[in-house]
């Protein structure tokens, strides 16, 4: 295995002459981000009497952060005199309250964006805590250092560089304060780069739930499922149980439930122990930023989602150098599935280009909230596509001033350009995984396998248990039909469709619950049994048998 490569190591002794610029570090997880900035950063901004904001995505890992300050400083008034710790979430609310960014950064000489990619991954449901607090942020703190982090920062810094852009060429043009934008206009960027960081993770297949939830089942190790959707998790929370998981071996992490005190004693394990306290924890993506696993228990890991950024955040909590060997889990889906995410995907960016204007002009002020917290399929859109912002903002973007019209209200609807990009580039991913799922649904793994530099070969199928036991079902279910008549007949097969249409048979019955009795014939066929057809009294019967068994030679 290569030498991993540190991000103290790469950065060396710059950081002392950074002065007010824009710095950009991009590093694998686990190659000392948040270290560097604990341990290097902080120790300069403290010996120069500066303080320093540390900005990060989620509530767990500001509370890995401050675990990891509280070690550092012997002192509370040294660490409050150094260093501040929030959410950009709660910088958002206070801008949203009327509070100024200007107010709320003054106390501090720099602002570290941590897993910056925040404000392209949730934009599509947080726009006014994306779209524009990112805007005033670099508004605001522009003759300020700046510091933008993540793994996948490549997602988000065109937007970054743009807003820049625009500061930039705003800013006075005079002779000393052009001197003084040289400065604190100074770009950098470092990249640490890993290419062989997944050489430990064995990537297997699996082509459905049933399957996998058997695998983890009878694995004796821990297991991390990441999973982007609530409902789904709580399926495999079931089926695991049908497994031989007990039911307080899981715990299921949601944004509901990441507070609750039943799982305080899970969250502070993950946070300073850094292990998984279950024997299979469940989550979505309250847990796929900042918190690091190093837990040798943990032998299987299963990631559940179509976006590149949410894959590799995902991938990245479990610490390479805590685990020598880690099975990896990777779920099929049909071609049907991408079709439908690529369809409703093509109709929301249709929507951002033409909205109803004709269905907003026609909301009165008096009703716009009750509106935008509606549940209806065109309130949810409209919750992606625009930002309610007060008036005044700037929005660099610049298209907000074709709905200034819609509202008399203090608030101004600004299309959401961060998630317009986000929906975008899922919308062209679920485009290229339906193509290659029609061809065969395995290349939509090999395809995600390039993400971690793997290659196809390196994928090992696992054979479906859920669909043996289907099969045998079926042929116990066929093997029934015995001198059935035509209306037993077709109560059978509806009986049939109904039971098995969505499994093994789903590409042979049609919605309907009818279908032919040639292709009842080819079902059994496929099974290894025949259909045998008897005529009575002019009327026809039907049987079905083995195809090679005693005292049925006769029927041949």
């Amino acid at each position: 295995m290569s030498k991993k490569e540190y991000l103290d190591e790469k950065i060396g002794n710059e950081y002392y002459y950074w002065g007010s610029g824009k710095i950009f570090i991009e590093a694998p997880t686990g190659s000392g981000k948040s270290t560097f900035v604990v341990k290097n950063l902080l120790d300069m901004y403290q010996k120069r009497g500066n303080r320093l904001l540390i900005l990060c995505n989620r509530k767990l890992l500001r509370q890995q952060y401050w675990y990891d300050l509280e070690r550092k400083f012997e002192r509370y008034s040294e660490f409050r005199k150094t260093v501040e710790v929030r959410t950009y979430q709660e910088l958002a609310v206070l801008l949203s309250r009327g509070i100024s960014m200007e107010k709320i950064l003054y106390p501090y000489a720099g602002i570290c964006l941590d897993e910056a990619h925040y404000f392209y991954s949730d934009a599509d449901f947080n726009g006014f805590g994306t779209h524009v607090l990112l805007q005033e942020i670099i508004r605001s703190g522009i003759e300020k250092q700046l510091i933008f982090m993540s793994a996948t920062l490549w997602c988000v810094k065109p937007l970054i560089d743009q807003i820049l852009e625009h500061f930039r060429v705003q800013y006075p043009r005079d002779q000393e304060e052009g001197v003084r934008q040289e400065i604190f206009m100074k770009t950098l960027v470092y990249r640490v780069q890993e290419e062989k960081m997944f050489e430990h993770i064995q990537c297997l297949s699996v082509p459905d739930i049933e399957t996998l939830c058997g695998q983890l089942g009878t694995s004796k190790g821990k297991s991390l499922i990441f999973i982007d959707d609530k409902d789904a998790a709580g399926k495999i929370s079931q089926l695991l149980q049908t497994c031989g998981v007990k039911a307080g071996e899981i715990v299921v992490l949601n944004a509901q439930n990441l507070d609750a005190t039943e799982n305080t004693e899970v969250i502070s394990s993950l946070c300073l122990a850094h292990r998984i306290l279950p024997r299979v924890l469940i989550t979505t993506s309250v847990l796929d930023n900042g918190v690091s696993v190093h837990d040798p228990e943990v032998e299987n890991l299963v990631i559940v989602t179509d976006s590149k950024v949410s894959f590799l955040q995902m991938l990245g909590r479990l610490r390479s150098e805590s685990s020598k060997s880690l099975n990896m889990y990777f779920l099929e889906r049909s071609a049907s599935y991408f079709a439908r995410r690529e369809r409703e995907l093509g109709e929301l960016l249709t929507m951002f280009k033409k909205p109803d204007k004709t269905a907003l002009r026609n909301l009165q002020v008096g009703v716009l909230c009750e509106f935008w917290n509606c549940n209806s399929k065109l309130s949810e859109a409209y919750r992606k596509i625009f930002v309610p912002i007060p008036r005044g903002f700037d929005d660099i973007f610049g298209r907000k001033s074709r709905f200034d019209t819609i509202t008399k209200s203090e608030s101004v609807l600004t299309v959401n350009a961060f998630a317009e990009e986000k929906i975008g580039d899922l919308y062209l991913q679920e485009a290229l995984f339906h193509s290659l799922a029609v061809e065969d649904p395995k290349k939509v793994i090999d395809e995600q396998l390039k993400w971690m530099n793997k290659l196809p070969d390196e994928l090992k199928m696992v054979a479906s248990s859920f669909e043996a036991e289907q099969k045998e079902e079926l042929v116990a279910s066929l093997l029934e039909i015995k001198h059935f008549n035509v209306q037993q007949l077709g109560e059978k097969k509806e009986e049939l469709s109904r039971k098995f249409g969505k499994n093994i048979l789903r590409d042979i019955a049609p919605k309907n619950r009818s279908f032919s009795t040639e292709k009842l014939e080819s079902i059994v066929e496929e099974v290894g049994l025949r259909l045998e057809r008897e005529e009575e009294a002019r009327k026809l019967y039907f049987s079905v048998y083995e195809k090679i068994g005693k005292g049925e030679e006769e029927c041949y």
